[in-house]
């Protein structure tokens, strides 16, 4: 998993196993939109939400 957000500098890129491992800064990124939480799905990538829904 992934998440990535913008910043001044360019990109900041944040890896986890698992949504547990994230920061909460993070994950409160993610639900006000200001940052993506990208899977790996097989040769896929999936936007998915901080609770771990699919984001369609």
């Amino acid at each position: 998993m992934l998440v990535g957000t913008i910043n001044y500098f360019g990109p900041i890129l944040t890896w986890a196993d698992k949504i547990k491992d994230f920061r909460a800064c993070d994950l409160e990124a993610v639900s006000k939109s200001d940052a993506l939480l990208l899977k790996a799905e097989g040769e896929n990538v999936v936007r998915i939400k901080a609770n771990g829904a699919k984001w369609y």
